[in-house]
């Protein structure tokens, strides 16, 4: 379980947006991301299916993971993927060298897909060099929008019932099935 900032700088709008809450994963495949701020949004997933659930919309979109090409980039947060494997794995800076993510001390490293993706072009994980948490994680995609998630609190091995990371649309709420989009 982790708090959570995060700075979403979209490109092609010049603006920035900031989001606050908190994640939770669980081996394997499990997670759940809950914001509070600027609207509150849940994020939830049992590793088949991905829920997203905006209630001030009264609206929700599921994705079957199995069908989509987003377990790819989700894998490595929820404990599947092999990094090494599907990444080409570098310093983002020399480690002399400032950085505008995390602390002079942290360890800043670049994640390059080695094999192209319209999601993903770098990844920067920002790595505490005492413990190896990963503190903050950068997105950078092909269209040059950077999303920047800053983690907090971090708590490990806290006995996570399953049953968190099951969720189902409440009576009244727009159910959007992403599988049905654009057929």
């Amino acid at each position: 379980m982790v708090s959570d900032s995060r700075t979403l700088t979209s490109s092609a709008l010049g603006r920035k947006t900031n989001s606050a809450g908190e994640v939770t994963f669980k081996k394997p495949g499990r997670m759940r991301w809950d914001y509070e701020k600027p609207e509150k949004s849940s994020y939830v997933t049992d590793g088949g299916v991905l829920w997203l659930y905006e209630p001030d919309d009264k609206q929700a979109f599921k994705q079957d993971l199995k069908s989509s090409q987003l377990p790819a980039a989700l894998a490595f947060l929820t404990g599947q993927g092999k990094l090494a494997a599907e990444f080409d794995i570098t310093f983002w800076k020399s480690p002399a060298t400032p950085s505008p993510y995390g602390t002079a001390r942290d360890y800043v490293l670049a994640l390059v897909p080695k094999a192209p993706q319209a999601q993903v072009k770098t990844i920067l994980f920002v790595v505490d060099p005492a413990s190896f948490d990963v503190r903050e994680t950068v997105l950078f995609d092909q269209q040059g929008n950077v999303n920047d998630l800053t983690f907090a609190e971090l708590r490990f091995n806290t006995g996570l019932a399953d049953g968190t990371f099951r969720w189902a649309p409440p009576a009244g709420v727009r159910l959007i099935d992403a599988a049905k989009l654009g057929k």
